[in-house]
């Protein structure tokens, strides 16, 4: 067997008769008991807002919204993106040229 060398161990000895009880601040009570009924007061919108800006949602969501526009730009069949794009623009034409008259 390995023999451990004395003064390594009074060493250690020494280190473990050193530790002193440490003191807290003195707001850090109040300021945990104000961080625990702020969580138990969470609205609804508080929960919702924390789960969706996860890096883990941001990240796949914003890869989508990438992956749909370059398809957009790049889609072969450029008629069915070109009606689409029409039929927007003309429903915008009526809207905003509609006289607000009932026929």
């Amino acid at each position: 067997m390995k023999m451990i060398k004395p003064n390594i161990l009074d060493d250690i000895v020494k280190t473990a008769q050193s530790v002193k009880k440490v003191k807290a601040p003195a707001n850090m009570y109040a300021s945990v008991m104000a961080a625990i009924e702020r969580k138990k007061h969470e609205s609804i919108w508080d929960k919702t807002a924390s789960f969706v800006l996860r890096p883990a949602l941001i990240v796949p969501g914003l890869i989508i919204v990438i992956l749909l526009n370059v398809w957009m730009i790049t889609a072969k069949d450029s008629k069915s993106v070109n009606f689409a794009v029409e039929d927007y623009t003309s429903a915008t034409y009526v809207v905003l040229n509609n006289e607000n008259v009932l026929p």
